[in-house]
């Protein structure tokens, strides 16, 4: 679960999110209203390591500067 203030979409719009398993790119997201979002979707074996601890990475795209 996560948001998208109106304060970030205000300054860049969409939103985008990459998400990477286990290094390999599996799905992007975008979101250009504000709110509280919650993804949810079952992952390719084919990206899984069996037996094995599995990275999921979360990237903001473009993110905003800080101050």
């Amino acid at each position: 679960m996560f948001s998208t203030p109106h304060e970030v979409l205000s300054h860049h719009s969409p939103v985008q999110i990459r998400i990477a398993i286990n290094g390999q790119p599996w799905e992007e997201l975008r979101y250009d209203k504000d709110g509280i979002y919650d993804f949810e979707k079952p992952v390719p074996e084919r990206l899984l390591r069996p037996q094995a601890e599995n990275l999921v990475r979360l990237e903001v795209v473009h993110p905003r500067p800080a101050r």
